[in-house]
């Protein structure tokens, strides 16, 4: 998401520590953040938001691309990559859902009235008559 975006769209409380995160990142000289978290999250429920190619993932053990992830195309590949994402739907989702608002936060129980006593009774439900051990 290019800088000007991200200021526009983040404007959320929830949101506002990564919009301060990517200002630092803009004052480096990036020219937008990506959401490779979110993005992940997303696809689990809106699967179409990416379009995929098969393949092979493998590490690199090799200088000068030691560690990084090496992806080569094939048809009966064993892995499935997101090669494409459609943004605009992608953002659409995210800001619905943190539009939505996040959890509430947990109430303070401390000054909950105890629950009520368990009270003992029998598999027909009638109380059953207290005896002493």
């Amino acid at each position: 998401m290019p800088p000007d975006d991200c200021r526009k769209r983040f404007t959320a409380k929830v949101l506002q520590p990564v919009r301060n995160l990517a200002e630092v990142w803009f004052k480096d000289g990036s020219h937008g953040i990506t959401f490779h978290n979110p993005l992940a999250a997303a696809r689990i429920f809106e699967p179409d938001i990416c379009r995929y190619k098969q393949g092979s993932v493998k590490v690199s053990l090799n200088e000068p691309t030691a560690g990084w992830t090496v992806f080569q195309e094939q048809a009966a590949g064993p892995h499935t990559v997101a090669a494409e994402v459609d943004s605009r739907r992608f953002f659409e989702y995210y800001f619905s859902v943190v539009k939505q608002g996040i959890a509430p936060r947990r109430r303070d129980r401390r000054h909950d009235p105890p629950p009520p006593a368990a009270k003992a009774t029998d598999h027909l439900g009638k109380r059953k008559k207290r005896t002493s051990p």
